[in-house]
């Protein structure tokens, strides 16, 4: 009726079409996360990989390096691909306290700022000491996060070393070649 109304030039505007806008909800937010004991079974499978060996030793400490820097900074593999060791700074925090910080350059080319928590800096120490360096990251933003676990012997420096495809053609093999337990994770 109000619609006539409008049409015919007694009414500017329909005031039952502002009742139909808010009636509409917006789509519901998804929320993804993994659980904490879920996260301790995933721990737990990559601190009981080999360590014999050297270069078993590397793998395993990049793997836990990874899992880690994935879980705890909920980053895309495209901001882990781009990230270098230059991206990490300390600053002092608020309380007086040295705060870590990660800049990532995530979607769109947008910069952003996050802190880094102090399990994550743990790990980041333990996975250059594995490497042969030492625990802070300083310097220029050469040296990549992370590189493909067969060119460890090769500088990880003029280009990307994680691109999306080697990581998820990389995935199936490792999980075949691991025999990894996923129906124990699925608890």
């Amino acid at each position: 009726m109000f619609t006539w109304l409008v049409d015919a030039g007694y009414l500017r505007g329909n005031p039952m079409a502002l009742l139909r806008q808010r009636a509409k909800s917006s789509a519901p937010r998804v929320t993804r996360y993994m659980l904490v004991s879920l996260w301790d079974d995933v721990k737990h499978f990559v601190e009981q990989l080999p360590q014999e060996t050297a270069a078993q030793r590397a793998y395993s400490a990049r793997c836990r390096w990874l899992t880690t820097l994935f879980y705890l900074q909920g980053l895309r593999i495209s901001e882990v691909a781009s990230g270098t060791m230059g991206d990490f700074s300390r600053r002092l925090g608020p309380d007086g306290q040295d705060q870590w910080w990660l800049e990532i350059l995530g979607k769109r080319q947008r910069a952003r700022i996050v802190p880094a928590s102090p399990e994550l800096i743990v790990e980041l120490a333990r996975y250059r000491q594995a490497c042969g360096l030492p625990h802070c990251p300083a310097g220029p933003r050469t040296r990549r996060w992370s590189c493909p676990f067969e060119a460890r012997a090769a500088p990880c420096r003029a280009q990307p070393c994680m691109t999306r495809s080697s990581v998820s053609s990389a995935a199936p093999r490792h999980a075949k070649a691991q025999a990894f337990p996923s129906a124990n994770l699925m608890r």
